[in-house]
């Protein structure tokens, strides 16, 4: 039976993301991030035996490379992603290419407070597994 590498599954499994603010003001202190991005994270769960908090909601870690404070900016830190059906998308011109559009998270106020982030910034998510959960027979 095949045998997952954590480390290599997460190495593989890391996305980067622009923060906007959510108009939700339900959820918490949370991201809220497309069908597909959650999707893509929930599958990986998935694939190393891990149960997701809900069908709606995952554990993941998050790192703030440009955040002013280096505990942020430095160290991952747990949080909360939610699936929304809103698409939240970025907009922006380029002269060559012409129009981009890259896909962004959005963030309740509470967790831009947490982090002490603005919107545009970039946010690097990963999967959160603790090594406990995991079951090494997975196919």
């Amino acid at each position: 039976m095949p045998t997952w590498d954590l480390g290599e599954v997460i190495k593989n499994h890391v996305y980067v993301r622009q923060i906007y603010s959510a108009t939700k003001k339900e959820g918490g202190d949370c991201l809220f991030s497309s069908e597909e991005l959650h999707g893509k994270l929930a599958c990986i769960y998935n694939r190393l035996g891990v149960e997701p908090m809900s069908e709606h909601e995952l554990n993941v870690v998050v790192k703030l490379p440009r955040n002013p404070n280096p505990i942020l900016r430095d160290w991952w830190h747990p949080t909360t992603i939610k699936k929304t059906n809103e698409q939240p998308l970025v907009i922006r011109l380029d002269r060559l290419v012409g129009c981009l559009r890259n896909e962004a998270v959005l963030a309740t106020k509470t967790w831009i407070n947490r982090f002490e982030t603005k919107p545009g910034d970039e946010v690097i998510i990963s999967p959160c597994v603790p090594a406990p959960d995991l079951n090494y027979n997975v196919r």
